[in-house]
This record gives structure tokens, sequence and C-alpha cells, in this order.
């Protein structure tokens, strides 16, 4: 399920925009390493939006080293029962809105 169309207390953020043109519809071109297409930035912008950056819930570490400080102090039936309540409790507004999406 995708979190853009929950009520902003259940996500992290708010949408931003990748570009400054609001007219135009912000697609990151293929090329990664493009600096004219600024592909890093908008990698980051799309990374953004997904579950794995707006879900309540989730674990963050920048290395393994980090993760493998955080292992032992990690409670993660704490996680796990945290993650199951949020999809439950937006799984509704989920199917509403693909319904509606797909009916478009």
């Amino acid at each position: 399920q995708n979190w853009w169309h929950l009520r902003a207390k259940n996500v992290r953020a708010s949408l931003p925009s990748a570009d400054a043109d609001a007219d135009a519809f912000p697609v990151p071109e293929p090329w990664i390493d493009d600096a004219e297409f600024r592909g890093m930035e908008q990698a980051a912008y799309w990374y953004s939006l997904t579950d794995f950056e707006q879900f309540p819930h989730l674990t963050r570490f920048r290395s393994f080293a980090e993760l493998m400080q955080q292992l032992p102090a990690l409670r993660t039936q704490q996680v796990k029962q945290g993650m199951r309540k949020f999809n439950e409790e937006t799984l509704a507004s989920s199917l509403d809105f693909y319904r509606w999406a797909a009916a478009a």
C-alpha cells in the first residue's frame, strides 16, 4: 500500500516537490549519474516518497556496523506489532483509494 492518500498524521513527512516547475509532473530521468538531469537528487526525491522512508515503526541505520550496534536493543516484537497495527488501520483507506483510482 502507498501512503500519499493517508492523513498526514500517519506518515513522517508531507509530499515534497521535486521540481520548481509546478506545471510539470516531476518524472526522473533514468540516467542516475547524469548531472544535467540531477539523477541522484531525483532518486533521493522518489525514495523519500516510498513506504521505506514514510511509514512509522521503521528502524534506520546508515551502515552495517550501525545495524549491528542497534540489534541487541531492538525490540522486534514491538516494531512488528506497530507495523501490523499501522497496516490494519490504513488498509481500508488504501483499498478505497485504489478502487477510486482504478475506476477513474
